[in-house]
This record gives structure tokens, sequence and C-alpha cells, in this order.
């Protein structure tokens, strides 16, 4: 709309919880070579936009 405000800001934060949490793992420990590994996800973030439209 023309007469709309044109700043608008975003704010929020990804895994509030900061919840540890795997994302992929891998092993071998059956196979005789004795390794595991394990990806895991990211912790708490924060992040904030600001858009100004012109």
């Amino acid at each position: 709309a023309p007469d709309a405000w044109p700043w608008r800001l975003t704010a929020g934060v990804n895994n509030a919880t900061d919840k540890i949490y795997r994302i992929a793992g891998n092993s071998s420990l059956s196979t005789g070579s004795g390794y595991a590994e394990v990806a895991y996800g990211r912790p708490r973030e924060y992040f904030a936009m600001i858009n100004y439209d012109f």
C-alpha cells in the first residue's frame, strides 16, 4: 500500500530451548575399525533483520 510505513523489523530465535540433537551419524563399529561420528544441530541462535522499502 502506498501509505504503508516503509520500515520492517523481523526478529526471532532458532532452537530456542538450546536442545542438543543429532542430525547425522555414521559408524563402523561392527567392521572392526572402531570409529563412530555424529553431527549435531546448531545451537540457539538469535536473529534480527531491518528492511526499508523505497
